[in-house]
């Protein structure tokens, strides 16, 4: 997979923006679930652009949200797609369908920004 220094920017701009000092830790530390999702979709989507083959694996039935909650909401917005509700809740479903596949990805290069954010604090 590539991870280029675009996406290991985006990743170092979101744990320098989220980050809290941690005592125990004794470093800077990033607690995912206090990034908004806004900035977890815009680096999932940076993953998927420069990686197509994993794009088309996350809209797969390798992804669990794939048929559990993608499909049914493209399917319920394709048989009333004037309905507000359904667009709304099949963008939401595929929004975090796909952030969520690539969350490993997310990770990685989130704790490799953690591991630069720190280096650079400590010098």
């Amino acid at each position: 997979m590539k991870l280029s220094k675009h996406l290991r920017f985006i990743a170092y701009e979101i744990f320098s923006n989220y980050c809290r000092y941690d005592e125990d830790y004794q470093g800077w530390w990033l607690e995912i679930e206090n990034v908004p999702e806004t900035d977890l979709q815009r680096l999932a989507s940076s993953i998927y652009l420069e990686n197509p083959d994993y794009a088309f694996e996350a809209t797969s039935v390798e992804n669990d949200s794939f048929d559990n909650n993608m499909v049914p909401s493209l399917i319920t917005y394709l048989m009333n797609s004037t309905n507000k509700d359904n667009e709304i809740e099949f963008k939401k479903e595929w929004l975090s369908g796909m952030t969520s596949y690539a969350m490993p990805i997310i990770k990685k290069l989130l704790n490799e920004a953690r591991d630069d954010y720190n280096h650079e604090e400590a010098a």
